[in-house]
């Protein structure tokens, strides 16, 4: 998706040689998923977390919560962020 918009990481990097880039993607690159867009709610919806997250429906009842805090988008921020500490750690010592 990025580099159809134009901000790939070899768009950025004829702006800035020294970029360092990450690009994350919700359901991998290649499969048949790979172009649905990854955010929170198709993550909810698709591993039947929203229906578990609420007591049994009554007619008197609202619709169930959503799950919060959101695990999914604290693992992908774990796992994207020491990567990206590794690439910067360098550069603070030069």
């Amino acid at each position: 998706m990025p580099e159809r918009l134009g901000i790939g990481y070899e768009d950025i990097k004829k702006l800035n040689p020294k970029i360092i880039y990450c690009h994350i993607s919700g359901f991998g690159y290649g499969g048949p998923m790979e172009q649905v867009p990854g955010f929170d709610p198709n993550y909810v919806a698709l591993g039947a977390v929203q229906g578990r997250s609420a007591t049994v429906p009554t007619a008197s009842m609202s619709p169930p919560p959503n799950p919060s805090p959101s695990a999914i988008c604290a693992v992908a921020a774990c796992t994207e962020q020491w990567p990206l500490y590794c690439s910067l750690r360098p550069r603070k010592n030069r």
